[in-house]
């Protein structure tokens, strides 16, 4: 591993820990992008430098992670020990030091994009703005000087820029300001840019990030349609399969996305924005299922749920997405088979009555772990009409699991069935305009009815609506009864997991939601950390 592997290393280890601790000095604030080809579809940048209440906000996250009063100084730490233990600086045979070797010349901000993506070995350029480039360009040369590879680093020039390239192709030069390391290739793709075509002009790029907050410590540009044929060329067979549902999804139509990651003394999160506009149907609304549409049946599950996730309008969506791509699945042929061997209709069984569903979790032992999907049904007479057919179906094909009516409060019809598990039967019930499939008893009557306080009425739940900045949360996981059920289930024993428990237990819960605004998709997906 040569010098320019060895900066990469060096620069991606200060985005990632010493941006939080690193103060003082106003920096260079370039924009990465600049320096990045237009047609890039793999892009990602952070601040190494915030300043002001962003930095506060930082250091307040980082000392609740990393419990400790002093976050710089325990961020120093992790970075000088992430160094002494990185491979590619072991095998370079040589010393760094931060303040000596990038404190003097390092800017405000870094970035990194990719390219081949469907080469085996994909390539790209990790990018930092600098103070002053004549002090990076001596940094280069000392690190040169002190490698054991360093004679080996071969000089050259390309319109204009020098650089240092080693063996492998790999090199390291300042461009425009940026000391930019990584595949030969990209890097004169960098320089390129900068007097002709680069992402930060274009009206694509710029459009997507306009739907971030400005207060974002890192940003993400993902294109779609670049990374699907990417995935696609890279496995021909696959590609073969999937052309039918991918020409239906017209990806060219699709905009990129945009990811903005943020951070104060509340939380950590990741927000994603993606404009709708010209895209198909079908694709729009695959990615509102896919980024976790808010549902607030969620809210309505049981107090007690440590996990919980909701899909609006499941029939109607699984509807669609049957319709669009039942040609291709040889979707009729399905519809046959079921009506002739079981007797169900996919419209009228299936489609018509399902509406928004959720399910939940519950309990701290592996005895006491139950839960239950719950579907709240469009058309209550019609929900009852398939549970009753679907029972008829059950007995008569899967006798093993002993299906047999039963009454449970709360329901109009019920049936129980052998889950295998001690203890724990399951149970498929109508009633409250619901259907629910459950395991254990008391679970499937709260999932028809909750007795006491809702999800939506508890202070966790509540807390991680605030954290998603008011969306209603599809998806929720309580951290303290999950790491409670780690422990009854003998997990304290393990040794990476005691390492990581005093970490998570910062965390009070994960969260993640998603609405339409206007022609734009907005998700989030939030840490809430403990107060």
């Amino acid at each position: 591993m040569l010098i320019a592997a060895r900066l990469l290393v060096l620069i991606c280890l200060v985005g990632l820990l010493a941006s939080c601790g690193a103060g003082g000095g106003a920096g260079a604030d370039g924009d990465p992008a600049s320096v990045v080809p237009a047609g890039a579809s793999v892009y990602f940048e952070g601040q190494l430098r915030p300043k002001g209440d962003r930095r506060d906000e930082v250091m307040a996250a980082a000392g609740k992670l990393l419990r400790t009063q002093d976050p710089e100084r325990r961020l120093r730490e992790l970075l000088d020990d992430a160094l002494e233990k990185s491979e590619a600086l072991e095998k370079t045979g040589e010393d760094f030091d931060y303040d000596r070797d990038v404190r003097p010349w390092l800017g405000e901000r870094t970035g990194m994009f990719v390219a081949d993506l469907a080469a085996d070995k994909p390539t790209g350029l990790v990018i930092a703005a600098t103070t002053d480039e004549d002090k990076a360009r001596d940094a280069i040369e000392a690190a040169i000087r002190r490698s054991p590879a360093g004679d080996r680093m071969r000089r050259r020039s390309y319109e204009g820029v020098e650089y240092r390239v080693d063996a492998d192709g790999r090199a390291v030069g300042i461009v425009d300001g940026f000391l930019v390391a990584g595949d030969e290739a990209q890097l004169k793709q960098s320089v390129q840019a900068v007097d002709g075509a680069s992402l930060a002009d274009a009206d694509r790029f710029q459009d997507t990030l306009d739907g971030l907050g400005d207060t974002r410590l890192g940003t993400g540009y993902l294109d779609v349609k670049a990374i699907v044929d990417a995935a696609l060329k890279a496995d021909p067979e696959t590609a073969g399969q999937l052309e039918p549902l991918t020409e239906r999804l017209e990806l060219e139509k699709v905009a990129p996305i945009g990811l903005g990651f943020l951070a104060d003394g509340d939380r950590l999160a990741v927000e994603t924005v993606q404009s709708t506009k010209g895209a198909n149907p079908l694709y729009q609304r695959l990615a509102l299922l896919s980024t976790g549409a808010s549902t607030g049946l969620t809210g309505e599950l049981p107090g007690d749920a440590w996990a919980a996730y909701g899909v609006p309008k499941l029939g109607e969506s699984a509807r669609a997405i049957y319709g669009e791509f039942a040609g291709a699945l040889g979707g009729a042929a399905i519809a046959g088979q079921l009506r002739e061997r079981y007797g169900l209709d996919l419209e009228a069984d299936v489609f018509r009555w399902i509406g928004d569903t959720a399910f939940f979790v519950r309990g701290t032992s592996t005895e006491a772990l139950e839960g239950a999907l719950v579907i709240q049904a469009t058309d209550p007479a019609a929900a009852r009409r398939a549970v009753t057919k679907l029972a008829g179906v059950a007995t008569q094909r899967e006798p093993s699991l002993r299906l047999r009516p039963t009454r449970l409060e709360g329901a109009e019809l019920a049936f129980t069935a052998t889950t295998g598990a001690p203890g724990q039967a399951a149970y498929l019930a109508v009633g409250n305009g619901r259907v629910v499939l459950g395991v254990g008893e008391a679970a499937t009557r709260d999932g028809l009815r909750p007795r006491g306080e809702t999800l939506a009425d508890t202070e966790g739940f509540e807390r991680a609506k605030r954290t998603l900045g008011g969306l209603e949360p599809s998806f929720f996981l309580a951290m303290a009864p999950v790491l409670a059920l780690a422990d009854a289930g003998g997990a304290g024993g393990d040794r990476d997991y005691a390492k990581a428990k005093p970490y998570l237990e910062t965390i009070e819960a994960l969260a993640s939601g998603a609405k339409r605004d206007g022609d734009r998709l907005v998700s989030r997906f939030t840490v809430a950390l403990k107060e």
